[in-house]
């Protein structure tokens, strides 16, 4: 397994095997990353930046996570254009210092899939004390082909795939919002501890 990055666009892409193995291979890493960037000054930084935007408390008196949530949904959706990713690699991870980054100098989204988003999701809301976790989808342990993050909202795991907001489906692009979780044959979850 070699991995390569590459310094103008900051997006490392690695081969890994085919499978449930590879699978565990690609989860390892998006969790791995979200616990080595989370505690970066600039994604801190932009997490408090949507967070000052919302109140404090909900209307029951607590912490307005739910609101948190939908606001972080909206930024992702706004900074990364969700692409598939290159045909000679099956995992591409840009990560969240760099796709914040590249917002707060240009305001551009970054071209990035699943793994991109998930990784941006979960270091925001873990930031603002939101409890993350990542799902992989799939039909069979051979063909996983999707993750995304939930989010621990409200005593209730609420899917966070801001993916669906740009499918081709008609009916999961309306579907698509915070808490939309797509279906599968199989899944496996991935805490981030």
């Amino acid at each position: 397994m070699s991995g390569v990055l590459d310094q103008a666009s900051k997006t490392r892409t690695e081969r890994i095997p085919g499978g449930l193995s590879g699978t565990h291979v690609s989860a390892a890493r998006v969790v791995e990353t979200i616990k080595r960037t989370e505690q970066l000054p600039v994604v801190f930084s932009m997490a408090s930046d949507i967070a000052r935007r919302i109140p404090s408390l909900d209307s029951q008196g607590r912490r307005n996570h739910e609101a948190e949530a939908r606001a972080i949904y909206r930024f992702v959706e706004r900074a990364i254009r969700y692409t598939d990713h290159p045909l000679y690699a099956n995992a591409v991870f840009i990560e969240p210092q760099f796709i914040i980054d590249r917002w707060e100098r240009e305001g551009l989204p970054v071209a990035a899939d699943c793994i991109s988003q998930t990784m941006l999701v979960a270091v925001l809301a873990r930031n603002m004390g939101i409890p993350a976790r990542a799902r992989v989808i799939g039909e069979s342990p051979r063909d996983f082909y999707h993750i995304h993050p939930e989010l621990f909202i409200n005593g209730e795991w609420k899917a966070a795939d801001v993916t669906a907001a740009t499918a081709t489906d008609r009916k999961i692009r309306e579907a698509a919002q915070l808490g939309f979780r797509p279906g599968a044959g199989l899944e496996v979850i991935y805490d981030i501890d």
